[in-house]
């Protein structure tokens, strides 16, 4: 029952990404021209393979491991999952050299969706001995918004119970140990955005 629903789960995830329309990074800034920080979306929330964006083909596919489509062997994503574009978590500082991930509390999004968003903080984690960003944020887009938090500290008060449950998640969505470094606010989030952001991919 589980390699069926499985199967399905990827047939699905294919299908709603196959048809996108090739997208160029260089397309797409990490900010706005009023500074708003923008995410592309790999991963819609509710699902569980892990697409991700391939820059050299300029389309989304679902990432492989030992020649196997990957799945998240746990719960689905509890947010559409992205990334910030032309950000970079520095191998110098110990980050893995990919772009800044992004969980956004939101209605589900598709695959390939731009989306301007404000930071609520951020999840520092240290999976396979390297340090991992996963920044939290909600839509600017009223339409899209599922809850009312503006900072850190309304996330953490008001909705404290949902911060828990994505630390938990986190803590437990990989296959490899994952051990959680402490959360941070949106002051130092926007901080380390935009000491991230390499523009120079857009030029």
């Amino acid at each position: 029952m589980k390699f069926n629903q499985m199967i399905l789960v990827s047939v699905i995830a294919l299908i709603s990404f196959s048809c996108q329309k090739k997208i160029s990074l260089k397309e797409i800034k990490a900010q706005t021209s009023d500074g708003i920080f923008q995410i592309l979306v790999e991963i819609p929330s509710g699902t569980n393979a892990k697409i991700e964006y391939n820059k050299a083909l300029k389309e989304f596919k679902i990432d492989q491991k030992n020649g196997k489509d990957r799945y998240i062997n746990y719960l689905s994503y509890p947010g559409n999952y992205g990334f910030i574009p032309h950000s970079v978590q520095s191998k110098k500082e110990g980050g893995d050299g990919d772009a800044l991930d992004v969980l956004l509390i939101s209605k589900k999004l598709k695959t390939g969706t731009i989306v301007q968003f404000k930071p609520l903080g951020y999840l520092k984690l240290r999976d396979e001995g390297e340090l991992d960003i996963k920044i939290i944020g909600v839509p600017i887009d009223e339409k899209l918004k599922i809850i009312s938090a503006e900072n850190f500290k309304d996330f953490s008060t008001d909705y404290r119970s949902a911060r828990r449950i994505i630390q938990i998640w986190f803590e437990n969505y990989s296959d490899d140990e994952v051990d959680i470094l402490g959360w941070y606010d949106e002051n130092a989030t926007i901080e380390l955005i935009k000491k991230s952001i390499n523009e120079e991919e857009t030029k």
